[in-house]
Formats: structure tokens, C-alpha cells, sequence
């Protein structure tokens, strides 16, 4: 997409459909990878919630 983009800004350096196109596409894109994501550490309690 960005190989795209760049090719269009040469042409059209005020291509901002194509902009706000790809800025939203990589939001999504976070957004899906972040729900997928796997934890790599445990949650653990605080230290001083196990001595109370």
C-alpha cells in the first residue's frame, strides 16, 4: 500500500482520499494485531495485596 502511496505522491502531491484511506487501513490493522496478540507474562497481584 505505501509502494502505492508513494507513487501516487509523485503524482498528485494532494492525493488526500488516498491518504486518509491508508491512515484508516492502518488503524485497523493495529487494532486487529492488538486484539490477537498473546500475553507473554503472567498477571501477578501486587506485593502488597498478598500481605494483607
Amino acid at each position: 500500500m505505501r509502494d502505492v502511496h508513494d507513487q501516487v505522491d509523485e503524482e498528485d502531491p494532494t492525493a488526500d482520499i488516498l491518504h486518509g484511506f491508508i491512515e484508516k487501513l492502518e488503524q485497523y490493522a493495529w487494532m486487529v494485531e492488538a486484539e490477537n496478540r498473546e500475553p507473554t507474562t503472567e498477571v501477578t497481584e501486587p506485593a502488597h495485596a498478598a500481605s494483607v
